[in-house]
């Protein structure tokens, strides 16, 4: 059975001098053991081989002369060769607990062909661990690529039912106003029909209409000139000046649309349309702030 049981350490032990002997060209079973003060090889080729012995001699920091092959030195007489105190000082300096004798030494050369069965059970199981990892970082990103793909399934759905939803709502939009112009138009049709054809108010009607406001407005021109002159023309209040059927006041402002302003519900009705428009905007925002203050 031998010695040492446990092959990892023993391949890490062995390591730096597999290392050696590969820089020095030799074959892997040409392992370095040290004896005493002196570093020994157990191949006789190294002999034969001084760029051998100066790779080796670098290895253990020495010189040429302290590394020697097997048959070309006498361990015990290198050993003698130096004092006691030289041989415990070389015995400490030696790396990684190297054999100090032959045998100890061939018995870790004998365990070389178990040392080399584990360590390829070892590269094996390496091997097969890259190759699980591997699967498992190809299914990682399988994984991922398929969940970048639903991801934008989802997103492509997203939009396109945002989509939808805009159409639909500008088509409501769309509808809702057609009805609103539908219902104004019809409004305006029936605010905009005859009053008392041939009347003041007919005629203040028709040139509203012409003046440009839209038809939802006759009913607040209607109550505001009624209010003020009742749509007489030659309505006059004597304790104002205010004259026709706007209420100028005075009435001779009404002669810039027209010197006939006091006998012509026209030239009244133009000129008081013009007043409202620059004033307040519209007839209903002037009917508003007549309620409010009972004049405009």
């Amino acid at each position: 059975m031998p010695r040492h049981t446990d092959p990892m350490p023993l391949a890490r032990r062995l390591a730096p001098f597999r290392r050696a002997t590969a820089t020095a060209g030799l074959t892997a079973a040409a392992l370095v053991v040290g004896v005493g003060g002196y570093s020994v090889a157990t191949s006789a080729a190294l002999a034969a081989a001084p760029g051998d012995r100066f790779a080796l001699a670098d290895l253990f920091g020495g010189e040429q002369g302290e590394v020697s092959a097997s048959g070309d030195i006498d361990p015990a007489a290198a050993r003698a060769a130096g004092s006691d105190e030289a041989d415990r000082s070389a015995r400490a300096a030696l790396p990684l607990g190297l054999p100090s004798t032959s045998a100890e030494a061939q018995s870790w050369i004998d365990e070389v062909p178990e040392l080399e069965a584990t360590l390829a059970q070892v590269a094996a199981a390496e091997a097969e661990a890259a190759r699980v990892a591997a699967e498992a970082e190809a299914a990682r990103v399988a994984a991922e690529a398929e969940a970048a793909r639903v991801a934008a399934e989802a997103e492509a759905a997203r939009v396109a039912a945002e989509e939808q939803a805009r159409q639909e709502a500008e088509r409501q939009a769309e509808e809702a106003a057609r009805a609103a112009e539908e219902q104004a138009a019809e409004t305006e049709a029936a605010d905009a029909g005859p009053v008392d054809p041939g009347s003041n108010r007919a005629l203040g009607q028709e040139l509203m209409l012409s003046w440009g406001f839209a038809g939802d407005q006759w009913s607040c021109l209607d109550n505001l000139w009624q209010k003020e002159s009742g749509w007489n023309h030659t309505a006059d209040n004597p304790s104002s000046s205010a004259y026709g059927i706007p209420q100028a006041l005075p009435g001779g402002k009404m002669d810039s649309a027209g010197s006939d302003w006091e006998t012509n519900p026209a030239t009244q009705i133009t000129w008081g349309l013009g007043y409202i428009e620059g004033r307040y905007g519209t007839p209903c925002a002037a009917w508003s702030h007549s309620g409010a203050n009972n004049w405009y």
